[in-house]
């Protein structure tokens, strides 16, 4: 009977044993261990998407401001140079004014010397023709000294302004040269 007994317990404990490697406690166990596991493998690859589409997007805002700057910057340097050649051309039209209204005065003078031989009618319709001649001349240098004023977009009409007028000064001396 004592091997019975022996028997008997050594069944129900390998039957116990048994009981515990099947309990259903530890398969949950088990099996929720695995789905986290899987989970966490799940949530890192979400995070590697994320990362790698966030990336790109900067990428992407990066070649967009980049392009944007450079733009920017053709468009600074066209603005710059515009500005540089309009500078240069009002410096030459300066000078250029200046020399031709410098011989303009000259021959002027040499007229007005020539001037004091005339006598009766052409002596009169010289003095005519010299006071509207100074009274032109004086316009013109009222132009003149209106271009440095002028703004960008109106430079090229006041400059054609001034340049009808020159050639109305120097119309106007050969009419004088004409009297003598």
């Amino acid at each position: 009977m004592n091997l019975n007994k022996i028997a008997v317990l050594c069944t129900l404990t390998v039957l116990g044993i048994a009981g515990c490697a099947s309990d259903p406690g530890k398969k949950v166990n088990t099996a929720e261990g695995e789905l986290t596991a899987e989970q966490e493998k799940a949530h890192s690859a979400e995070q590697d998407k994320n990362a790698e589409a966030t990336r790109k997007q900067e990428t992407s805002q990066a070649e967009s401001a980049g392009d944007k700057n450079s733009a920017t910057t053709d468009a600074k340097k066209d603005v710059a140079v515009a500005k540089a050649d309009l500078a240069q051309d009002r410096r030459d039209f300066d000078a250029k004014t200046k020399e031709r209204l410098a011989k303009i005065d000259a021959k002027a003078k040499e007229l007005k010397t020539k001037s004091a031989k005339l006598s009766g009618t052409k002596g009169a319709d010289y003095k005519q023709h010299q006071t509207s001649f100074t009274t032109q001349r004086a316009e013109v240098g009222t132009k003149v000294a209106g271009l440095e004023s002028s703004s960008n977009d109106g430079w090229s009409s006041a400059k054609s302004d001034v340049e009808k007028k020159i050639d109305d000064l120097d119309s106007a001396l050969s009419t004088m040269e004409k009297d003598l």
